[in-house]
């Protein structure tokens, strides 16, 4: 599993966001973020020259929905602080 814990502001409010990424076979983990990078490469969505870190070169949105769609568990929860 894969954990994501974050606060920050938005809409002038403080709201705090953990999102977690599984999947029962730890390979397949690792290997489906790949994936689903590769798969915007190979449709030009990616078409910045030179080395990227990969999170930095993915579109987010996208990416997400493609890794859901590969097989892993996403889950995302937002709570808004006082």
């Amino acid at each position: 599993m894969l954990k994501l814990e974050s606060s920050g502001i938005k809409n002038d409010r403080n709201i705090n966001i953990e999102m977690t990424i599984s999947h029962a076979d730890g390979y397949a983990l690792t290997a489906i973020p790949m994936a689903a990078c590769l798969l915007q490469y190979l449709d030009g969505e990616i078409n910045q020259p030179g080395l990227w870190y990969q999170a930095l070169v993915v579109e987010p949105t996208r990416f997400i929905t493609d890794i859901q769609r590969l097989g892993a568990t996403v889950n995302v929860q937002h709570t808004e602080l006082d």
